[in-house]
């Protein structure tokens, strides 16, 4: 009976670390794409990616290879780009283009718009993008979590449609990972397209203002970013010494910007 039961209550904690390994794989991945972001690396790589890979979702979305121009919906491959990035509108979606013109053409165009809004913002660029990457993970990514949770929930009942729970659980996860990744992309290059620097009433230091329009979740909210040189939240207002610094390092701020204090 002891040997029964032993053998029951190891399957239980192996049936358990199977459905944890596959939140492990996706944490592992996200965690890495953090601390990138936390160490100062160097993203505009990255965020260049985004808009290639995003630009090119767009393209397949309205305009699938393999079918005939006349089934393509242009207007609204027109209309995803505006929401891209409004610069967009101006370039010419026409039906005597082949899908990968096109892919060619929106690239080439939002690539150069990006570098133009980097010019414009200046050398707090690099800090708003690792600063506005971040946040966004962090946001998706908790989103994710409760996603995952809720399909955990749920996804015992799959055995009775005589498919293995764990299987559904992987591609089903893997899925949603995909989905949040993509939401990230988008509407980190969405919000970047859109941030603009101004300056504070005491126009003593700059603050990063983008606008989230038809962004994933937004209409027409306004985000404030605080850029390298932007005024501390530790001098806009009191932070306990224990709460969690301002900078989203992750460390209380005693240990953190508040050290020096």
């Amino acid at each position: 009976a002891q040997r029964k039961v032993e053998q029951y209550h190891f399957d239980v904690r192996k049936h358990v670390l199977e459905y944890d390994d596959v939140m492990n794989v996706q944490r592992k991945l996200i965690y890495s794409e953090r601390r990138k972001v936390l160490a100062g690396e160097e993203i505009r790589d990255n965020i260049l990616d985004m808009v290639e890979r995003l630009v090119e979702r767009t393209v397949d979305a309205h305009c699938p290879g393999g079918t005939h121009p006349e089934e393509w919906d242009l207007d609204g491959l027109a209309e995803s780009a505006a929401q891209l990035a409004p610069a967009l509108a101006d370039v010419g979606v026409a039906a005597d283009r082949s899908s990968e013109e096109l892919k060619d053409a929106l690239t080439s165009a939002a690539l150069a718009v990006y570098e133009k809004k980097a010019g414009e913002v200046g050398e707090d660029f690099p800090t708003i993008e690792r600063l506005v990457l971040l946040q966004t993970i962090d946001r998706k990514w908790i989103d994710h979590l409760y996603n995952m949770e809720a399909l955990r929930e749920g996804i015992g009942l799959r055995a009775y449609a005589q498919v293995s729970p764990l299987v559904e659980y992987q591609r089903e996860g893997y899925a949603l990972f995909q989905q949040m990744m993509d939401a990230v992309q988008e509407e980190t290059v969405q919000f970047l397209f859109r941030v603009q620097v101004e300056s504070e009433p005491s126009g003593a230091r700059p603050v990063a203002r983008a606008l989230h329009a038809g962004g994933p979740g937004g209409s027409g909210r306004s985000a404030r970013t605080s850029t390298a040189t932007a005024a501390t939240p530790a001098e806009s207002r009191k932070i306990g010494r224990n709460d969690p610094c301002w900078c989203g390092s992750g460390k209380k701020y005693k240990k953190c910007h508040g050290k020096d204090e």
